[in-house]
């Protein structure tokens, strides 16, 4: 249910609760980035699992089996090499991290392990990530069930596990949070998994552990693929396990095989003050870390739908670039977005991919025609692309042959060699094949320099895990060793370094991460990009208030769509993100910039702490509140979407007790009233409407009380 109409005001958790465990550490008199996190982090438990798991044990924290023995009963030595400090965005408020590399041998076992285990001086945070690899001559024993971590992340014997859903094709049902008990007398475990090869479709790998006695950790398994994750209660505490889906495989001589990165943060008060750690956490040392960039906001022009099949073309595009320049719409714009059908696909339209180079009718003159026209016009240029994706006949897939793995459709979806295939079978461009990776760079490099793409859109429409799982089988007949896993883990390892040399080497461009959405939205891919559709289900207003609603706790650079052609206030105040893409009405520019100032007004709130003020819901009688707040600038915002008539009582978070602050609905300046933060807090603001309505309440400290 969300929060109900008449007054009730229904939180996620008992609010007096909430705010019972968010004053005990400190809420209340927060002024400073500094007192913030000293209030809220929690580095004694940080430091205590690191040293309960790396630095004072000689066992990795990754484990499996090898020939049936589990690792940890294994000898291994250690030896941990000398920090390296990192300076990431040196241009922009540079922050530092600290990286130890820590090997472990088996002697015996050909086997060795290399982990970087990850620091930042500011952050309760323990990260690292492992490669396992086999030093040996001869192929290695049998690997199975290969664990990130498997080990106790709280000593409470009960907690609320707060958890999500992920960016499904399911409709409205998108980004759905739960808070599970866990122990005492609720559940003694939680299974989580996303098996299709798209990391943040069935879940998403991003889980907050609450004690009921205050503080957490949160937990973050990153993975470009399958994964799975266990939450078990057992005698001292919450127990958690996951790692890649399948694992069962030999490694030969001098191959290695990467495990996901896990990050753990832990923090003191409630769950939404863990949540508001992680939040700076990912502004501070996380988003488009690769190019150093930091992103404020982001707004694109989307004309591609305009034709059959998305097949744009140079004199519309041009026409666009006009009308936006003669209307002043230009300057409202950041990039010119080119959609998915710029390239040879005139027999099924924008999904035959595998051609990547413009239409020579279409765009006669390449598409650096309409690139420098829209740079002319002050706009960037966007351009739109799925590598990994290619059907055979296309110039990709004759270029590479073999290394495109196709599977048919059938009960066990099997491999056969792409020469085999009928023309137009869809099939996976293999990452992991030798010189795949340098194939697939030099051609977008080339097109990113020819046709002058300012920033870079990689989708990705398919669920791979079957590709991957056919050619497992196919490696293991001819090999006669198991292989389950290893296709997917080189592909996802080349994915990343072919996202590491497109930023090394185009390190002022954006990289937007799509995958039918937000289906690969992992910590590893967020550190090269930023995601501007969040899902494909952005054109309905009630959705994407649920999406910002829960997403917002994780994640703070998305974006999502909308349809400027005179939609109303309640459509574009709902489409709260950092990134926005429109389609626009020519016909009525002024009504078009009317609409972006109201969205834009709203952006630069959507990068403060975030606190949930109602439940979630998706029914059409529910009220659904949301706060975004900011100590360091004194003010914030209040976003509320009443869907039919009705009232509710919302209850602000994060204000400083002592301080006046100057309240107003930004609809009704003229009704501003001064109150106490503690009086706001206490009781709360009304939020009423006699019809379908988005209000937002705007406030800002006006002195201190005396």
């Amino acid at each position: 249910a969300g929060g109900a109409l008449e007054g009730e005001s229904c939180m996620n958790i008992d609010t007096k609760a909430l705010r019972k465990k968010s004053a005990a550490a400190g809420e209340g008199n927060i002024r400073t980035r500094e007192e913030f996190l000293h209030v809220y982090s929690d580095p004694s438990s940080a430091a205590a699992f690191l040293r309960a798991n790396i630095s004072e044990t000689e066992i990795p924290p990754v484990c499996f089996t090898l020939d049936g023995m589990d690792s940890r009963s294994l000898y291994w030595e250690k030896r941990t090499g000398p920090p390296r400090e990192f300076v990431d965005y040196p241009n922009d408020n540079p922050v530092v991290r600290r990286v130890h590399t820590v090997t472990y041998t088996a002697p015996g076992t050909g086997l060795s392990l290399s982990m970087d285990v990850t620091e930042y001086p500011d952050y309760p945070v323990v990260e690292y990530e492992a490669r396992l690899q086999n030093d040996g001559p001869e192929n290695s024993g049998s690997i199975r069930d290969v664990r990130a971590v498997d080990t106790r992340i709280l000593s409470a014997e009960s907690a609320v596990l707060h958890s999500m859903t992920g960016a499904t094709f399911r409709g409205v049902n998108q980004y759905v949070p739960s808070a599970d008990p866990l122990g005492e007398n609720g559940s003694c475990g939680r299974h989580f998994e996303a098996p299709n090869g798209k990391p943040t479709d069935n879940y998403l790998p991003y889980f907050n552990l609450e004690n009921p006695a205050g503080g957490g950790v949160l937990a973050v398994l990153s993975w470009q693929g399958s994964w799975r994750a266990d939450f078990t209660v057992r005698s001292g505490g919450v127990f958690l396990r996951g790692g890649q889906y399948d694992c069962d495989f030999v490694l030969l001589p001098g191959e290695s095989f990467r495990v996901p990165m896990m990050i753990f943060l832990f923090y003191r008060g409630d769950w939404c003050d863990g949540q508001n750690v992680w939040r700076r956490f990912m502004l501070e040392h996380n988003n488009l870390r690769a190019q150093g960039l930091r992103m404020q906001s982001n707004t694109l022009i989307c004309v591609g739908d305009d034709f059959e099949g998305m097949r744009g073309n140079a004199r519309s595009d041009l026409h666009w670039i006009h009308m936006l320049t003669e209307t002043g719409l230009n300057r409202e714009i950041d990039h010119f977005n080119q959609d998915a059908g710029w390239y040879d696909c005139e027999e099924t339209g924008w999904e035959a991919t595998g051609n990547w180079y413009p239409n020579k009718k279409r765009y006669p003159n390449g598409l650096r025609e309409v690139s420098d026209a829209a740079r002319a016009a002050g706009m960037k240029y966007s351009l739109w692309f799925e590598p990994e994706r290619a059907y055979s006949g296309t110039r990709i897939t004759e270029e590479l042959g073999r290394d495109c793995i196709v599977s048919m459709d059938a009960p066990r979806l099997h491999y056969i060699p792409l020469e085999q295939a009928e023309k137009g079978t869809q099939s996976l461009v293999n990452y992991g094949a030798p010189g795949v990776v340098d194939y697939v760079y030099s051609m977008l490099d080339r097109i990113i320099c020819e046709q002058g793409v300012d920033q870079y859109r990689q989708d990705f429409n398919f669920y791979p895990a079957p590709f991957f799982r056919a050619f497992d089988r196919e490696e293991a007949k001819k090999l006669g060793v198991a292989r389950s896993g290893v296709t997917e883990n080189k592909h996802t390892t080349g994915y990343l370094e072919l996202w590491r040399r497109l930023a090394e080497n185009h390190p002022d461009m954006e990289i937007d991460a799509c995958a039918s959405g937000g289906m690969r939205h992992d910590m590893a891919t967020q550190r090269f990009s930023f995601t501007h559709t969040r899902s494909d289900y952005w054109h309905d207003a009630d959705s994407a208030q649920c999406q910002t609603y829960s997403t917002s706790q994780w994640w703070v650079l998305t974006g999502c769509g909308a349809v400027l052609d005179g939609r109303g206030t309640y459509d574009v105040r709902s489409r709260l993100a950092v990134s926005i893409g429109v389609i626009v009405d020519e016909s009525s520019p002024g009504r078009t910039k009317e609409l972006l100032n109201m969205w834009r007004e709203n952006v630069a709130y959507l990068l403060y702490d975030y606190y949930p003020l109602t439940t979630y819901s998706e029914t059409q009688r529910a009220v659904l509140s949301m706060q975004f707040n900011s100590p360091e600038k004194e003010c914030g915002s209040i976003f509320s979407f009443v869907r039919s008539a009705g009232s509710l009582r919302v209850y602000p978070r994060g204000l400083r007790r002592a301080a006046r602050y100057r309240l107003w609905n930004i609809d009704a300046p003229d009704e501003t009233c001064v109150r106490l933060g503690q009086h706001i807090m206490e009781h709360g603001i009304t939020v009423s409407s006699k019809n379908r309505s988005a209000i937002i309440h705007r406030y800002a400290v006006e002195c201190e009380d005396s």
